[in-house]
């Protein structure tokens, strides 16, 4: 058991001439080749009619030559037995997948996905379609709100050092941003979402996708340094923190049922946002409704009770007068690995860095950020049922885990940020993760310095209290780490792995 609290299986590395793949379960992780990075990850993914990923069980592994999985995908109605298996000869590196259905299936995909590394942001793509055009793109750099390329067969592109060319067969696909939801990744999938979905997959049926990469060297990969951490004084205070929604979710069906949700708000209310219980945002009629029916008792905010893809796909069918905006996060809509945590804090960074654009000046209330979702968004069956409480909750890892996202989520234009719940089994009271939460409330409403030029998996915020500066500095690394924090601190430190410390 990891300071996480959760048994993964230990990655295993395989290796062929110039490739390499780290196995991690049934994730292909880490795709290099002569050592710089070409795929963040290649997986086999079946979602059913409410987008939950169907549980993989990796029945066997082969690591020779070539690689191969046995994998078994059994929930929500599924039961497949597939093989993901991989092959590489001189600078082509093969991936294909076959699977069967044994038994009638509603899906709304089925196949390989590929993910990108976010670091890709604004480097030129080439989009080869099925009819043999070619479409010059680029990867964006503001995250995307809606698909930055469709229809593709063929990928080309360059980093690392490297030219890179993605060749897929067994269907069309294409690929969407997933910055969106803290993902690390710009992901390549199957079946477009402009199909219907869902659709029914007769037992029997057999599938059958590839993904053959072709890679050549063009200049060497660059070194990267861990650099010392550089603090800079804004002009801006800490964010409130809070442990629970800093806002009272009202969610609705009509703008009828707005004025008896106000009338049953508890006292202690401060902050009000309401949503449709369909799009999960503020629409203009509801807004309207709890202005009305507030009457200026309640400090008022409108955006999303879901993720920020909602408020970037709609912030412009939002109300006009919203004076400040909201919307929640969290790092568990595609992946459970302590990896995909991990990797989330720096798309949370990027992610109010494209709130704030939006909110055009007015403030943010980012929260609750929550390990798994709070509810399903994008259900099709209309049932909804709340995610069960993570493991992890309760594990030492988690409280440098909270730090590191308030490093990220702390900037200016950031009213408050909020985390889980106060108690119970997603709460923080009890748990690690309560100190952390307190070291982040002394330093709310001081002036806030953000880190910047970090080393790869730590994280730095730092204030001005009364009594001096104080830093808090999280290692998010599976190894102890040393580190030179610059001014104001002017010190090194050495953080042991998965653990957050306080500086005065």
């Amino acid at each position: 058991m990891t300071s996480w609290g959760r048994d993964e299986p230990e990655p295993r590395s395989w290796t062929s001439g110039p490739w390499s793949v780290d196995v991690r379960g049934d994730e292909l992780a880490d795709v290099t080749f002569d050592g710089s990075l070409v795929l963040r990850a290649v997986r086999a993914v079946i979602r059913d009619r409410d987008w939950n990923t169907v549980p993989t069980t990796v029945v066997s592994a082969e690591l020779g030559d070539p690689l191969s999985l046995s994998l078994r995908f059994d929930g929500f109605g599924a039961e497949f037995d597939g093989t993901l298996s991989v092959t590489a000869e001189g600078d082509i590196l093969t991936v294909s997948f076959s699977a069967t259905a044994h038994r009638d299936f509603l899906r709304n995909r089925i196949g390989l996905v590929a993910l990108h590394p976010p670091t890709l942001a604004g480097h030129p793509l080439a989009i080869t379609h099925p009819d043999g055009t070619t479409t010059l793109a680029e990867y964006p750099d503001t995250i995307a709100p809606h698909q930055p390329a469709r229809d593709i067969a063929a990928l080309a592109w360059s980093a690392g050092g490297l030219d890179i060319a993605a060749r897929f067969t067994g269907d069309t696909f294409e690929m969407e941003d997933q910055r969106n939801w803290t993902d690390a990744s710009f992901k390549t999938y199957s079946t477009p979402l402009d199909v219907p979905f869902p659709v029914l997959v007769p037992a029997g049926t057999e599938i059958s996708q590839s993904l053959e990469l072709s890679v050549s060297r063009v200049a060497p990969a660059a070194i990267q340094d861990d650099p010392a951490i550089v603090f800079t004084r804004t002009d801006a205070l800490v964010p409130e923190v809070s442990a629970g929604s800093a806002v009272e979710h009202l969610v609705v069906g009509a703008p009828t049922e707005v004025a008896p949700a106000v009338a049953a708000l508890p006292p202690r209310t401060r902050r009000v946002a309401v949503f449709d219980a369909a799009t999960h945002i503020t629409e203009p009629a509801l807004w309207d409704a709890l202005v009305a029916a507030a009457a200026g008792r309640f400090e008022l905010v409108g955006g999303t009770r879901a993720h920020f893809t909602e408020l970037n796909r709609t912030h412009e069918r939002l109300p006009a007068d919203l004076p400040a905006l909201t919307f929640s996060i969290t790092p568990q809509m595609h992946a459970r690995e302590n990896a995909q945590l991990v990797e989330s804090i720096g798309m949370q960074r990027l992610v109010v860095r494209d709130a704030r654009a939006i909110a055009a000046g007015r403030p943010l209330h980012v929260g609750p950020v929550t390990l798994r979702p709070r509810f399903n968004a994008v259900a099709t069956s209309g049932v909804v049922e709340p995610a069960p409480a993570d493991e992890r909750q309760s594990s030492p890892a988690l409280a440098a885990w909270t730090i590191a996202s308030a490093a990220a989520l702390f900037q200016p234009g950031v009213a408050s940020v909020s985390w889980f719940e106060e108690s119970g089994p997603k709460g923080v009271a009890g748990f690690p993760v309560e100190e952390a939460i307190r070291w982040l409330r002394e330093l709310a409403g001081h002036p806030l310095f953000i880190a910047e030029d970090l080393p790869r998996d730590v994280w730095a915020v730092a204030a001005e209290l009364p009594t001096g500066p104080v830093a808090l500095v999280a290692n998010l690394r599976d190894e102890p780490v040393t580190v030179r924090l610059g001014t104001p601190f002017d010190r090194g430190v050495s953080i042991p792995p998965l653990t957050a410390l306080r500086l005065g």
